[in-house]
């Protein structure tokens, strides 16, 4: 698949912690294996935004990123303060930290020290869709009346590739709906800087596809029609084209984004707004069971406000990198790992799902010259220094096996065509999953070895988050017409099944994934003009706007990322209508009110989650749980109801509880042609008038609440 069109994955191990309490297991070390790597060795095996790997000498004095885990994240700021050691506090019991190498060690002695690790790096991974959602119901659109356009929500997105001034971004006077950007530096990791509400010209110089910029015009890019300056106005704007907007251009650095997530949060707090965070990243490294320091922080801030995250599944669907067995008495079972034809580093790990602190799994890492060959076990020293290490993960209690290292040492060591495999012998009930990071290899099949799958590649580092949506995608449409040369172009892809690419679930963790799934094939959004990928002669380009002497771009790009954007910015637009949602009410409108068809299941699927997610219908459900609240708020003393005109009939909303209210229609000259009395009306409740049978002419449309008198004319043709 074209890079410009996949889910990056993440590239650096992380040894996994939980939030507010002390280690399950304290019989360990206190640094993560890459840690002790560094103290041991002096030796940093790191990866960039774009996974490629480099190997390199540390001095005690060089200063590494870490996330740590205290007794008092507070008290322990303050010393680091004190000694000049950059770190920023995230929740009373986590804070990221830069502290010198010769530290480490010392750092870790301390009793207030639970744990310290070294942080992941993830990869970043409209027409159509706004009928297929049925978005196009209650946002501001053609022949629709509503208020619910994304006003007064903030949609935030970390991400890279921005063009923070692209027209989708702008409101119709040339303002900037962007209210926070804040950029650290071409993906460097710049610790002095601050959100700015000033918005600067060009890109943010992260070389990236225009990743960023596609992702939020989908869930939030303006409506063009209402600009003055542009002449033929494309319909590619987005769910929410009235949000407020939140820009992050990213390292992807686990730490940074940690820190990315509390501002959005804090900022949000301090305007009084619900939000919603969108994350198109992600990694396979990881438990895959939502306890890291970095699930269990994110969540812990989800928990304080009215905020939300929606999280790319992943683009690995196919792909054969998960592995599992269940073992009978002393089975022995064997993986093997094929790394990929570019790949220049081996990024395997294996879990055992039993949380008791115990090992029932025994691993022995081996190599073979061949798939059939014989079985070369590695020596510690060699396990030491290929970055292959075992143990009991602190916060989750149970035994793993960690491989990272470059792929040339370990043909150096083994041999220039050495495979790494590792054989297991398990009791009775034990139970492991192995996987290979994305597009760094495989599992390969063989006699003796376990085949590989793609079941429960649920991404870490966004959808693993316990209290996040995890987003699937399916085929909205298969094709797209070119700007650039006027062809048509596409897939067979089946519309409106799952996505090929779309990684399946389920996961080792207690919610659902994914929880729902949303288009995202060949999606039109809006690209960067200033990302250094970028062509004007790519013919994915599908729509140029000129507005003033400054042309504006837009083109389709295919994945879960842009799929997670769609709910995204449906979560903005029940945010509107309800901005006191609460995780379980969002979750219970995903679980009962997502569209189903010949495609999905009835309930629950480890492809689509709960079905395809139908805007329409969630946001009266988010209506009837406002109503149940201590007091209803109108959404605006004109406005009762929300309406949506159809070709026969129209249809009523009402936005908020009613002791009575009548419906009229009446002629242009006075005359009643029917008359609807109410009693007891609910938030959420809906009515149709028929227009089936009328003349043409001009006809009133009456709607009256004791809170409102409400008008509306009624064309028919």
């Amino acid at each position: 698949m074209n890079k410009k069109t996949i889910l990056i994955a993440a590239l650096t191990l992380m040894s996994s912690a939980a939030i507010a309490q002390q280690p399950i297991y304290t019989e360990g070390p206190k640094l993560d294996a890459r840690l002790q790597q560094v103290v041991e060795k002096n030796e940093l095996l790191k990866a960039d935004h774009k996974g490629r790997f480099s190997l390199r000498k540390v001095t005690p004095q060089e200063t590494i990123d870490v996330i740590i885990n205290a007794k008092d994240a507070n008290a322990l700021a303050g010393e680091l303060t004190d000694e000049s050691l950059f770190n920023s506090v995230i929740t009373n019991t986590v804070l990221t930290a830069s502290v010198p190498v010769g530290r480490l060690a010392e750092l870790a002695e301390r009793a207030d020290v639970w744990y310290i690790q070294s942080p992941r790096t993830f990869r970043a991974k409209m027409e159509t869709t706004r009928s297929k959602t049925k978005a196009d119901k209650v946002q501001a659109g053609e022949g629709l009346e509503t208020p619910f356009d994304g006003s007064g929500v903030l949609v935030a997105v970390i991400d890279q590739g921005f063009q923070p001034r692209h027209i989708a971004f702008l409101n119709p006077d040339g303002t900037s709906r962007v209210k926070q950007y804040w950029n650290r530096k071409n993906y460097s990791y710049q610790k002095n800087t601050k959100p700015q509400s000033s918005v600067p010209n060009g890109g943010d110089g992260i070389p990236a596809y225009g990743h960023a910029t596609h992702v939020t015009n989908i869930a939030a890019g303006s409506d063009l029609s209402q600009f003055s300056g542009v002449s033929k106005a494309n319909k590619l704007y987005g769910i929410a084209p009235k949000a407020d907007l939140y820009l992050i251009p990213s390292s992807f650095d686990e730490a940074e984004m940690i820190q990315d997530i509390q501002t959005i949060a804090s900022y949000a707090k301090a305007q009084g707004q619900p939000y919603v965070i969108n994350l198109s990243l992600g990694s396979q490294m990881g438990p895959h069971d939502g306890t890291t320091v970095y699930d269990q922080t994110c969540n812990e801030v989800l928990k304080q406000g009215s905020g939300f995250i929606c999280a790319a599944m992943g683009n690995e669907g196919g792909q054969r990198i998960h592995a599992s067995n269940t073992f009978t008495a002393n089975q022995t079972k064997s993986v093997l790992y094929t790394p990929a034809s570019d790949a220049d580093a081996i990024m395997m790990q294996i879990w055992e799902t039993a949380g008791d602190g115990n090992q029932h799994v025994t691993f022995k890492p081996f190599y073979v010259l061949s798939s059939g060959g014989t079985r070369t076990y590695l020596t510690k020293q060699q396990m030491n220094s290929l970055g292959i290490s075992e143990g009991i993960d602190p916060y989750n209690s149970r035994h793993n096996l960690q491989a990272l290292c470059y792929l040339s040492t370990f043909k150096s060591i083994c041999g220039s065509s050495a495979k790494l495999g590792v054989e297991m012998t398990g009791e009775e009930g034990a139970e492991i999953h192995a996987w290979v990071e994305a597009d760094m290899g495989s599992f390969a099949s063989g006699s003796g070895y376990l085949t590989g799958d793609d079941d429960y590649l649920v991404s870490e580092g966004g959808a693993s988050i316990p209290q996040a949506f995890g987003i699937a995608a399916y085929n909205g449409t298969n094709r797209f017409t070119s700007a650039i040369d006027g062809g048509t172009y596409g897939s067979y892809d089946t519309v409106g099944a799952i996505s090929g690419f779309s990684s399946p679930g389920p996961w080792l963790g207690t919610e659902p994934r994914p929880t729902v799934a949303a288009p995202g094939n060949f999606v039109q959004s809006a690209f960067n003009s200033y990302d250094s990928y970028f062509e004007t002669s790519d013919k994915s380009i599908t729509s140029i706007i000129t507005n003033g002497s400054t042309k504006y771009y837009y083109g389709q790009m295919t994945g879960t990322s842009m799929a997670t954007p769609v709910a995204s910015g449906v979560i903005a637009l029940w945010l509107q209508a309800n901005p006191d949602l609460t995780y379980e009410q969002m979750l219970n409108i995903f679980q009962s009110y997502s569209l189903h068809d010949n495609f999905t299941k009835s309930a629950y699927d480890p492809a689509y989650g709960y079905g395809k997610i139908d805007a329409y219908e969630g946001i009266k459900r988010a209506l009837e749980y406002k109503a149940t609240g201590i007091s209803d708020v109108l959404v605006g003393s004109e406005t009762p109801v929300t309406l949506k005109k159809e070709a026969n009939q129209w249809r009523i909303l009402f936005n908020n509880n009613e002791s009575k209210a009548s419906i009229s229609l009446t002629s242009a000259g006075g005359r009643r042609i029917s008359c609807r009395n109410l009693a007891g009306v609910r938030c959420g409740q809906e009515e149709t008038i028929s227009l089936q049978g009328l003349p043409a002419g001009v006809y009133v449309l009456n709607i009256k609440t004791p809170k409102a008198n409400y008008d509306r004319k009624v064309v028919v043709r």
